[in-house]
């Protein structure tokens, strides 16, 4: 089997979130402050999600910062006894050209035929269309498989982590695409919280945590939305993955320390693996036999502090 990359080698590395708030909605930060944070915290991109209503961010662009626009809408089932959220379903609209989309209301009711008509309408006008904390939104799985027209789905959000629903949200992913359904992973900050600390933004809980490792050749909006939408990067909130690619019927992955490492695959309990007390693991060789006429294979790593990163699931066909 000749060499097949599950990340670009040749290509520059960018880091980004893909679910931020700031002032205009119910974030702590004004969109300048958060390109400050997270800027000092070594990321090139940030898409600005905020609710109900979409923003043009790329005046927010510098030659070493580039703000994708988009905005989050949400579609709620209340309880008629208490008016709280039963379960939601939150969607984040990307812009595939800023000055050129065409928006509709970021507010509806948990109804999924409504739903898929917005993402319909969403996808019409111009936007790149990603799942949000699904688990966190107490979506069953037979929701999930019937929203169409998204491109991607969270499996970590930071905001999330802080209830029970942190793991919850890889739970979910894994679920839906071993139930067929193809979507990209997202790990996402989802921010709203901060603290200044002698003036400068500080992320506290929910920032400059989670992010994808995107592999792009230049930091234009054209070619980091391209990475995504081609899977050309990983997913993490601490581990480094340098390299990973399939040679010889085996899956080599090259990483920051870390304690243990799994290649996922859709059969239960039945993946490679291996484990450690401590963050010594730094190269993986992970054998195919078995996995080659599965779907996909999927390289998930754990860190000692528990954090994760993992790739893009490979599809076999």
């Amino acid at each position: 089997m000749s060499r097949i990359y599950l990340l670009p080698e040749t290509a520059h590395e960018y880091k980004g979130n893909f679910h931020t708030h700031t002032t205009r909605s119910d974030g702590y930060f004004t969109p300048e402050q958060v390109r400050e944070m997270y800027k000092a915290n070594g990321y090139s991109v940030v898409v600005y999600t905020d609710h109900w209503n979409y923003s043009d961010s790329s005046y927010l662009s510098e030659d070493d910062f580039l703000a994708l626009s988009g905005y989050e809408l949400n579609y709620d089932l209340r309880d008629p006894a208490t008016n709280l959220v039963y379960k939601t379903c939150h969607i984040n609209a990307i812009a595939r050209d800023p000055k050129h989309v065409t928006p509709i209301e970021g507010k509806g009711l948990y109804e999924l035929n409504g739903i898929n008509d917005a993402i319909r309408r969403l996808n019409e006008g111009g936007f790149v269309v990603n799942l949000n904390h699904a688990a966190w939104s107490n979506m069953p799985a037979s929701d999930i498989a019937a929203v169409e027209g998204v491109v991607g789905m969270e499996l970590f959000n930071s905001t999330c982590v802080e209830g029970f629903e942190g793991m919850g949200e890889l739970y979910a992913y894994m679920q839906t695409i071993r139930d067929g359904k193809r979507v990209l992973p997202l790990a996402t900050d989802d921010t709203h919280h901060g603290a200044f600390y002698n003036g400068a933004p500080m992320p506290t809980k929910d920032g400059c945590q989670a992010f994808l490792m995107l592999r792009a050749d230049h930091l234009t909006y054209d070619e980091i939305l391209n990475a995504y939408l081609s899977g050309h990067y990983y997913c993490s909130n601490g581990p480094v993955i340098h390299s990973a690619y399939i040679e010889n019927d085996k899956v080599i992955v090259d990483c920051s320390p870390v304690r243990a490492g799994f290649l996922k695959t859709c059969y239960v309990n039945y993946h490679r693996k291996e484990i450690r007390p401590w963050d010594t693991l730094t190269h993986f060789e992970f054998d195919l036999k078995d996995f080659k006429h599965g779907p996909f294979i999927m390289i998930q790593l754990v860190d000692s502090m528990g954090r994760f990163a993992a790739t893009v699931p490979y599809y076999f066909d």
